[in-house]
This record gives C-alpha cells, structure tokens and sequence, in this order.
C-alpha cells in the first residue's frame, strides 16, 4: 500500500479533492472499480476501509465472543493474529453490516485437536474480502518432559497442565519417559466434566454439553 501511495503522490498529474466524498459516492464507485480492475490505476487513489465489520470467535452462551475484530472504519488491507489455547468451543468467522451490533456467522471453523495452541489470523484484502489462517502450535516445554524425566531416576506418571489440558507421560522399561498415547500422546486431553446428565462425563464425551450446555461444564481453568 506504502509504494502505491508514494507512486501516486510522485506524479505531476497528482489532484487533490478537497470535497466531501459523501457528494462524490458516484464518482468514487467508478474509481474503485477501475482500481479493482487495473492496480497500476493511481489517478485517483482512495484509501480503502473495510465495508463491514468482520471477526473471529468462539460460540459461547449462544453468543460470539469475538477475539479478533476489525471495525468498518479499518484501513485496508488488515490483519490481525492471535494466540489461543486449543479449545472444544465452536469458532465462526462472522460480519456485521451497517449500524447491527449483532454479528453474522459466515463460516464455522472446524480446529484440530493435534496441537497445544493455536495462531489464528484474519485478513482483509484491498477489495474487502474477508480469509482466515490456522496455524497449529507445539509447545517446546511440553516436547522436552520425556527427555528432561528420562535424566531422573523417576519411573512414576508425570501429569502436566498447560492452558485447560494435560498430557500424561509414563515410564516403560528399556524405553524411559514417553507420552501416554491413551491420553492423546504428545497432544494431551482438553480437562472437561459435564453434570448435564445423572452421572458427570469426562474431556471428549463432555464436548457435545460444552457446546450446548456450557453452564454444566467445569473446564481445565478452573480444576487447578
């Protein structure tokens, strides 16, 4: 954007519009669109914003809690990453239009469970077409517990906690320290328990409460 805006700055034939856009939308739509067709074009240049509000988040609650937003007013291109535990909750990618405060769900995104964290990015391009990325994260410190028990005379089950799962390492004659693979191996297990039915349900079987039925569902965050 940087080098298309100081190319267009650069030139002799640079104009200046002083007027409120709002009384030019017409002329505007027209620039835009030979802009969409033709990159070089920078006559008219026009700093583009986001036509609607877009975001990623978690369904919760029957709400969307939204952990990346950007407004309409975002400059473009946008985005935006963070950081998140791996989690059961259904994710969404949604849009808000016009003065709605309520988003809409635009596409259901499904996250694997072979991974610690997650870097979800959103992105917006000049045109204002929303896409999203998935990166699947493995925490160092949870890759190094065998090799750091196997420098220990101990040959219990070593539990480690991270975010709202666990992973189980247990010790095996001639083989030392190595991730229990009934508990997920080197993923571990998200820590659920659902009491939505007579007797309480446990980390995968807890998922389907989580979703629909979270107030009846304890989380890792809060078993510690």
């Amino acid at each position: 954007m940087l080098k298309t805006l100081k190319k267009a700055l650069e030139s002799e034939k640079l104009i200046v519009i002083s007027d409120d856009l709002v009384a030019l939308t017409y002329k505007t739509v027209i620039e835009l669109y030979k802009r969409m067709l033709d990159k070089s074009d920078v006559k008219t240049y026009i700093l583009p914003t986001s036509p609607r509000g877009y975001g990623i988040g978690l369904f919760y609650s029957g709400k969307c809690c939204r952990f990346i937003s950007a407004n309409d007013y975002h400059s473009l291109p946008f985005s935006e990453t963070c950081i998140i535990p791996r989690t059961s909750y259904e994710m969404f990618m949604t849009a808000t239009d016009g003065g709605s405060l309520e988003p809409k769900i635009l596409q259901r995104i499904d996250l694997p469970k072979e991974a610690h964290r997650f870097a979800v990015t959103l992105f917006i391009d000049e045109e204002g077409f929303a896409s999203y990325k998935i990166e699947p994260k493995i925490l160092d410190q949870i890759l190094c517990i065998p090799e750091a028990l196997n420098k220990t005379s101990l040959q219990i089950p070593f539990i480690s906690f991270f975010d709202s799962s666990t992973v189980i390492c247990a010790y095996k004659e001639g083989k030392g320290y190595q991730f229990l693979d009934s508990w997920g191996g080197i993923y571990g297990k998200e820590l659920l328990i659902a009491f939505d039915k007579h007797k309480p349900t446990f980390c995968n079987d807890a998922v389907e409460a989580l979703r629909t039925k979270p107030s009846s569902v304890i989380n890792g965050k809060y078993l510690e």
